[in-house]
């Protein structure tokens, strides 16, 4: 499909105009059809519905370009064809798989196929020649006038339920929507994934091949919870050391910490620790894996066990690769578009979900921000923990690092807003110690957050330093800045995109 044109009631029932892609736009073909014939361009219906109800919003009395040029065609370097005007024309062809319908066609046939319509271009005589750049007709225009925003309603509730069958497919603990405010729903273009889709440019063959396990951990240690010290578990081998639980004062552990991050230290010597406590809630009496505190309140690195480990899959140091385990719900929020909140209690260090997206390189990332534009929210997360621009040669560079893009694909964390006193925090969680390239980024609860509370991490959080200011330091020349809205006592104003 290249385009839906119009709309209009027919005998009760919305009907909406399609245009078929042709490799001639004046005769490609023209065909009405009924809300169920459109779920697999649901999205395009959702784009024209939205225009069609913003031009009614904006007073156009003429319901304006909205609807005369609804071009929802999916960008590609040869779709800046023509939009649609006119046709009076009216023909109904249709074949006999498809007559039941009584669908009007324009310029053509339609044949169904394994549940899919086609559209044939015909020069019959008995189907008359239109010039499908053309449509629509005023007396379309009227027609959908006529019926103003009373004939879309039905295909908003269309919408919604595309969109909730889309999250009914999203394994695990339930995904649930609710709009108390307003008629919107969320995009319909955006695809859940359960993983990173690799893009063009991006592989991980090479660092699986060097993926090692733990070979001193057995499955029935620690009371048949896998890994139990953290000397003999070697994904651990470059976990970032306690110091602190070594009676140290701060200048010592700065000091002790800064000989470490040369090589100066033997790291199998130094004291680690296991990412994941198990937490006893004393009001619930259930028992969890938590973030530990040392981790919490830092961000280090999280190294979980991998499929090559000896532990067992039930290692309790295996948690954000087991999934999320509790439920979330995107909701409307009052100026901030939409947001994510738990309908549950979650617990101070509780894991909630991972940030997924499609990996591409950093070339592709900014190629897309300049296509975008920076006024455009970004849905890019560079995987730059690891990278060392000041490093010895074979140091990762930021230029070399992956980017997670989940602006088109990827999972419902996508919905968590920004606060500047967030709730939540993005860990790196690594399951090979020799891949600096490829990890997760798991957000996991700072504090304890009562259900329905909304879910917020800050998306100006440096590594290191005081919240804001490295950003500060250091913006790219046209950075754009946007009033921030979180509404925290400490809401430093503005966000740099």
């Amino acid at each position: 499909v290249d385009a839906i044109c119009c709309h209009r009631v027919s005998e009760g029932k919305e009907q909406y105009l399609l245009r078929w892609k042709h490799d001639e736009p004046s005769q490609a073909v023209l065909s009405w059809h009924d809300l169920e014939d459109l779920g697999p361009i649901a999205d395009f219906l959702q784009i024209y519905v939205g225009n069609y109800v913003t031009s009614l919003k904006s007073g156009n009395s003429s319901l304006g370009v909205s609807v005369q040029v609804a071009s929802l065609k999916r960008k590609s370097p040869h779709d800046e064809g023509s939009t649609s005007r006119a046709s009076s024309q009216d023909t109904t062809t249709s074949t006999s798989s498809i007559s039941a319908q009584k669908l009007e066609v324009y310029n053509g046939i339609l044949q169904r196929k394994a549940g899919d319509i086609y559209p044939i271009h015909l020069t019959s005589p008995r189907i008359p020649r239109i010039d499908a750049t053309t449509v629509p007709t005023p007396e379309m225009l009227a027609a959908a006038k006529a019926h103003l925003a009373d004939g879309v309603k039905k295909a908003r509730r269309f919408v919604r339920r595309q969109f909730l069958d889309q999250l009914l497919r999203i394994p695990g603990p339930p995904v649930t929507f609710v709009n108390d405010r307003n008629k919107e729903t969320p995009s319909l273009s955006f695809t859940y994934i359960q993983d990173y889709v690799y893009g063009e440019g991006v592989s991980r063959t090479e660092a699986d091949a060097v993926m090692l396990g733990c070979t001193k951990c057995r499955p029935d240690m620690g009371s048949d919870r896998g890994c139990e010290y953290t000397r003999r578990c070697d994904c651990l081998e470059y976990a970032t050391p306690d110091f602190k639980s070594q009676g140290l004062s701060k200048e010592e552990q700065k000091a002790h910490y800064e000989a470490w991050r040369a090589g100066e230290l033997d790291a199998a010597e130094l004291p680690k620790r296991f990412p994941y406590r198990l937490d006893n809630d004393q009001r619930t009496g259930i028992k969890q894996y938590v973030l530990d505190g040392f981790y919490l309140e830092s961000r280090n690195v999280l190294y979980e066990c991998n499929p090559k480990c000896k532990c067992g899959p039930k290692c309790k140091n295996r948690l954000v690769q087991k999934g999320r385990t509790v439920p979330l719900e995107i909701f409307k929020t009052q100026q901030r578009g939409f947001g994510l909140r738990c309908p549950v209690n979650l617990r101070r260090g509780q894991y909630i979900d991972r940030y997924l997206g499609e990996l591409i390189t950093d070339h592709e990332a900014d190629a897309r921000e300049a296509f975008s534009g920076r006024d455009k929210a970004s849905y890019l997360f560079w995987l730059d923990k690891f990278a060392n621009d000041d490093g010895p040669p074979g140091s990762l560079r930021t230029n070399d690092c992956y980017v997670a893009d989940g602006e088109k694909m990827g999972g419902p964390t996508r919905f968590i807003n920004h606060s500047c006193d967030p709730n939540c925090r993005l860990f790196t969680v690594s399951y090979n110690k020799h891949d600096q390239k490829i990890y997760d980024l798991a957000f996991f609860a700072l504090e304890d957050i009562p259900a329905g509370t909304e879910l917020t991490f800050d998306y100006m959080d440096p590594e290191e330093g005081e919240a804001g200011q490295a950003v500060h330091e250091e913006m790219d020349e046209g950075t754009v800045a946007v009033d921030c809205l979180c509404g925290a006592k400490n809401c430093r104003g503005k966000l740099w995109m």
